[in-house]
């Protein structure tokens, strides 16, 4: 599963108008006043652990691939 094609719940941060999008979608603007959206409260660890598990996953490939020679 992809992180931009996971669901998540989102605020404006002017008028506090809320929605889900898709995560790749979070940088549109707020459709009803313009403003930014962010990811709400309650989404917000689940996102961090998403982020921490695929900065994990990019370093252990980094070593692999770096001890197997794929980058020569």
């Amino acid at each position: 599963m992809s992180i931009n094609k996971t669901i998540v719940r989102g605020q404006c941060s002017s008028c506090g108008w809320r929605s889900q999008r898709q995560y790749k979608n979070m940088s549109k603007p707020c459709p009803k006043c313009g403003g930014t959206m962010v990811v709400d409260e309650s989404d917000q660890e689940s996102m961090k652990a998403m982020a921490i598990i695929a900065i994990v996953a990019m370093v252990v490939l980094a070593v692999v691939f770096s001890a197997l020679g794929v980058g020569k």
